[in-house]
């Protein structure tokens, strides 16, 4: 099983290199910082190294941490709150300040290829022939990455 990793220091407990592959499964959507962080799994993965990178898209109806319907899209202020309130999560309100950043997918494609990765999407299983962006945005997003 893989480790579950909080970085606090922001490094990554690994050597330059030390992977082939860096899959991560619903971690974009939690990183304040993207570039630092991509920098990070640039700096553990081999030259040439493979990753696969999945995470919800930031027009996704439902949030998928809280099951709370649109309240994501809203500005982390107290509107959210009351939102979250009326909906009976509002116990998850800080999480979803603290712990949730939502991006659209080209934003975290770029901070992958400025950390020098090749980077191809990849239709998701679910997702119907010629809806791709379009599912990225709303459902789930699937991002390959090589390392230049």
């Amino acid at each position: 099983m893989a480790p579950y990793l909080r970085l606090g220091d922001g490094r990554i407990p690994f050597d330059d290199g030390e992977f082939g592959f860096v899959f991560s499964n619903q971690v974009v959507e939690h990183v304040a910082d993207l570039d630092d962080v991509v920098a990070e799994v640039a700096r553990v993965t081999a030259s040439g190294g493979l990753g696969l990178h999945d995470w919800p898209g930031k027009w996704r109806p439902v949030e998928p941490h809280y099951g709370a319907p649109f309240v994501h899209w809203l500005p982390k202020t107290r509107v959210r709150l009351a939102a979250m309130r009326a909906l009976g999560c509002g116990n998850q309100y800080r999480y979803s300040v603290e712990e949730t950043f939502y991006r659209p997918h080209w934003i975290v494609w770029q901070a992958f290829d400025r950390a020098g990765f090749e980077t191809e999407w990849v239709r998701h299983p679910k997702c119907p022939p010629l809806m791709g962006p379009a599912f990225r945005a709303v459902r789930q997003v699937t991002l390959a990455t090589r390392l230049r």
